[in-house]
């Protein structure tokens, strides 16, 4: 797990330091690829960590049933997804956003991540909320779709927008 870290904050931070530690201290890891693939793309003249709308960060979308989710990020999305939600927590070396639709009267919805991007005070996470499509015939049943997202743990205040960045 803090190989995986070390290789989000690599990629996010542009800091060739990152994967050179996975190399070192994590030598039978199985993102060693991943971390000297990096290491190569940061040699490259082409190479930029920062995008127009910042840092592009590093994400990973999870779920309650995953074991890695701590118990008390279970429980905080599990009594958040009932109503509309965009909210972050932090805890440890992650930090997890979780994005919630609230209660849908039929099956169909999905709520996605676009994208993420970051600067050194603000991250911005761009979703979408999907409806059925229309003239789909959907379960008449409540659903409560919601996305649980993990990156590395940061500080910095967090946006939601609905959409994609221009």
């Amino acid at each position: 797990m803090a190989d995986d870290a070390l290789l989000a904050l690599g990629a996010y931070t542009g800091d060739a330091a990152y994967p050179q530690r996975i190399l070192e201290e994590y030598p039978e890891s199985d993102t060693i690829e991943k971390a000297k693939n990096l290491i190569k793309d940061m040699g490259s003249p082409y190479y930029r960590p920062v995008n127009a709308h910042g840092y592009s960060v590093p994400f990973k979308i999870t779920s309650l049933d995953d074991e890695s989710v701590p118990q008390e990020i279970k429980e905080w999305a599990a009594a958040s997804v009932l109503q509309p939600f965009t909210g972050s927590k932090t805890l440890g070396e992650w930090s997890y956003l979780l994005i919630a639709a609230g209660e849908k009267p039929t099956a169909g919805y999905s709520v996605g991540v676009n994208s993420i991007s970051g600067s050194s005070d603000k991250l911005k996470v761009y979703y979408r909320v999907d409806g059925p499509a229309p003239g789909q015939a959907a379960a008449q049943v409540i659903t409560c779709p919601s996305v649980l997202v993990r990156i590395p743990a940061s500080d910095a205040a967090v946006e939601f927008v609905e959409g994609s960045p221009l």
